[in-house]
């Protein structure tokens, strides 16, 4: 299991804004498709490293590709106050909103009355506060799981192997054979 931590403290403009937030990726791109599972990652405060909500790439079953994405984001997060875990699905593809019915948006809220936070349907967006610090915090999701995307091991330390060239001075061991 990874455990990257990516720490972002002000706007990150190539995958949408982030502010005060961190990424861990706890299954990255790779290993998802080899254990035949979701890449997850989660959001976390980045001022006092509280977890706050959850981002799964949601996949479907395509016959000739196996395992692709569908388009959405499944977002969970945990109810301070009742410890309920709270899932919704958002797009994955900033400015395209999803259409079903199952599509967090505005207030989140969950089933005891707690406030989780505020999100946007067309763009994906979560803006909510700490629990911990009051910090207030806001991410895109399809931005939080590009980082799944990005590679977690690296490459063993491989030693260096001459180049196979042609020495003319070198015994042709072919010769005989020509000759």
């Amino acid at each position: 299991m990874n455990d990257r931590w990516i720490g972002v403290s002000e706007p990150f403009h190539s995958s949408g804004q982030h502010l005060g937030v961190g990424f861990r990726v706890t299954m990255s791109d790779a290993e998802a498709t080899l254990n035949r599972n979701e890449p997850q990652v989660q959001v976390r405060c980045l001022a006092c490293d509280r977890r706050l909500f959850d981002v799964f790439e949601v996949r479907r079953f395509h016959f000739q590709y196996g395992m692709v994405p569908n388009g959405s984001l499944r977002i969970e997060r945990k109810c301070p106050s009742c410890k309920r875990k709270n899932r919704g699905v958002v797009t994955a593809s900033p400015g395209d909103p999803l259409t079903n019915g199952s599509v967090l948006e505005g207030r989140w809220l969950c089933p005891c009355g707690k406030y989780l936070g505020h999100v946007d349907a067309i763009r994906g967006r979560m803006k909510m506060s700490c629990d911990r610090c009051h910090a207030e915090v806001r991410s895109v999701a399809a931005g939080a799981i590009a980082v799944a995307s990005v590679p977690t091991r690296p490459v063993s330390n491989v030693p260096d192997i001459e180049p196979l060239v042609a020495d003319p001075l070198a015994d042709d061991p072919f010769a005989d054979l020509t000759a």
